[in-house]
Order: C-alpha cells, then structure tokens, then sequence
C-alpha cells in the first residue's frame, strides 16, 4: 500500500504584508516631516513684515532637521564584524552596537528644537523706536488728509451740492498746503478729469473752491491716485456701510491706499474694519495688503480730565496707523491705550507712541 505523504501548510504572509506596509509608512513620514520642518519656516519666514533673528534661527535649525531626517533614510552597507565572545570588556559596549546608536541618538537632538523653543525664542521683541515713529507719521499724514478732505467736501457742497457726488476726491500736500481735487477717470485710464478743486487758505478750515468746466485734464500724482484707489476698492469689495477713503505717497513712488468706516454720528468715532494697500506707482497693482483691525468698535469717548480710551489689538504686535487716527480725529483728544498680546502701548493725544508696559507671563 502506497504511502500517504503529508504536505505541511504554509505559513500565512499577512504578517509581513503588513510589516512592509508600515515600513513604506514611516519611510513616507519622515519624508513629510523633513518637508515641513524646511517649508513651513521658509513660509514663515516669507510672510513676516520684518527680518527677525528668531525666525531665521527657525529656519536654519528646520533645514538642518530636515537634511538629518533625509540622511537617516540612505542605505548603508557596513561590513559585518563578528561580534565574537567578547561583547563587552571592562564596561566598554562592542564598537557594533555605539554606531546603530549615532543615527537615534542625533536625529533626537537636531529634533529638539521642532517640539521644545528655547527661552530665548520666547521672549517677545518689541517694535524699535523709529518703527513706532514711523507708525505716527503715517497716522498723522492720514489724519491730515482725513480733515483736508472734510472741510474740502464741505466747501464744494455749498458751492455746488450735486455736482461732485459720486466723483473721487483726491487730496495732495504740496508747498506747506493741502488741495483737494474732486473728479474722475476717462474710460481708459490715461486722464484723471478735474471737475473742481478746493484749495486750502491761511486757516487749516478754510477752502477756497474753483470749478474747472470743461474739466482738466490730470497726467500726474492724481491720475495715478486716482487709479490706486480704484484698484484697492475693486479688491476690497461693497460694504454695508460708508468708507473712508485716503491715498498718500508711500516710498519709490508707490502709494498707501486707506479704506476705514466713516462716522456716523457726532461724538462716535469708529475703529477697526480698516485695511490699508500698498499700490505700485502707476497705481494699477496691488503689492502688499495689510488688515489693520477686524472687528469694528464704535463707543462713546470717556469724560473727565484724566479719561483716556482703551481697546484690544489682536493683529499685530504692535499700534496700526489708524490707532493714531482714532486719537487725532476726536474732540476733544484723548490718549489711548493699545493692549497687544505682549505689551501695552499709550499713544499721546500728537500722535506719539510709547510702549508703556510689557505683559508679564
């Protein structure tokens, strides 16, 4: 009688499908996480308004976290060391076994900074003087332009109420006075179409208006005003209330569009919802959009000789222009406090900014 073999069955291989599924896993891991230690930083870095040492540290320690994590995933072919009877003599572990350590060991040092900022990077550093300094100016210039333009306006509407609605209305400083244009592009953009323009006289209130019929004909600052404030409006979008517009020269020729709401009631003055552009010079290109505020705030002033305002700032790090506009434009003026996440800063009722407390942890 023939004898009945018996075939041993084979082992299953899901086991190791899926050990080699996970070893695919973490190869692809560590690849993600070496692009986004490099990435994220550099976008980081990008997207500040200002070189800052943190940041490049940042980024300098993210690339070299991301080179090690490539480098722990070459293939190395070491020559195989019997490791014989002797794995350890006199304490000293086998030669073998202190290099499989080096790859870890470094990849958890260079990894450190990812997970853990160091006490130095946490410290908080707050704007230099010329920066507030330059905040002010601005402010003022454009708490300047928003008064020209006020008193403008109303001069030309008790010359002519009609005739200037709808039209842009552009003011420049030039020869230590304001003036004011109101009018309109041509179709193509090339002309900036002066239909009055209001001059400032020997006080700060008075306008003088001349109407210009047919219209003149603008080739210069005003045509290209003109066309940055078109730009920054077709950006900006409709809104539910009145805006305020101000377009001031900025460096290389380029120009600061100012979109913030417009009063409503005597006594109540807006901020926030305020976004300020920086226009090309020929104004048709958008180069830099900053929100300045979010939310709009619209509270009665406090009274009383000592009463200063108050409101939060959660933007920035820093008072925006428009910070220095919220005091100027009030009567009468009043300090205000601007509460940031790590300092606290007093803007004075001429404009000037100073930090007035740095926030403790």
């Amino acid at each position: 009688m023939a004898r009945q073999l018996k075939i041993a069955p084979r082992r299953s291989v899901a086991l190791f499908r899926f050990l080699a599924i996970m070893v695919a896993l973490s190869y692809l891991t560590v690849l993600a996480l070496a692009a986004a230690c490099a990435c994220l930083l550099f976008l980081l870095l990008a997207g500040a308004e200002r070189m800052q040492f943190q940041l490049l540290a940042l980024l300098v320690g993210g690339v070299a976290i991301a080179a090690a994590k490539l480098w722990s995933l070459v293939p190395r072919g070491e020559k195989f060391d019997s490791p014989g009877a002797a794995q350890s003599c006199g304490g000293m572990m086998h030669p073998r076994l202190v290099r499989s350590w080096r790859v870890p060991l470094g990849l958890l040092i260079l990894s450190a900074p990812c997970g853990v900022r160091s006490s130095a990077q946490q410290q908080p550093v707050p704007p230099t003087d010329s920066e507030l300094q330059a905040t002010s100016e601005r402010g003022r210039a454009l708490a300047a332009y928003d008064q020209a333009v006020w008193h403008a306006t109303d001069a030309v509407q008790m010359a002519n109420p009609k005739t200037a609605q709808d039209q842009h209305r552009l003011a420049h400083f030039e020869n230590e006075r304001w003036t004011v244009v109101f009018g309109y592009l041509n179709p193509d953009k090339t002309k900036f179409l002066i239909t009055y323009q209001a001059t400032q006289g020997n006080k700060p209130q008075l306008f003088i208006v001349r109407p210009d019929d047919p219209p003149n004909e603008e080739a210069g600052f005003y045509l290209f005003a003109a066309r940055a404030l078109e730009t920054a409006l077709a950006d900006f979008g409709q809104s539910a209330r009145p805006y305020n517009t101000a377009v001031l020269p900025a460096h290389d020729g380029q120009l600061y569009v100012y979109l913030y709401p417009a009063q409503l009631q005597a006594g109540i003055y807006p901020l926030g919802g305020d976004v300020r552009y920086l226009i090309s010079a020929d104004g048709q290109k958008i180069l830099k959009k900053r929100q300045l505020h979010k939310t709009i705030l619209e509270s009665v002033p406090a009274a009383g000789k000592k009463a200063r305002g108050f409101h939060t700032h959660v933007s920035s790090d820093a008072p925006e222009d428009t910070d220095v506009l919220h005091v100027l434009q009030q009567d009468p003026r009043l300090p205000e406090l601007v509460t940031t996440t790590h300092f606290v800063y007093e803007i004075t009722t001429d404009g000037s900014i100073r930090i007035k407390q740095e926030k403790k942890k």
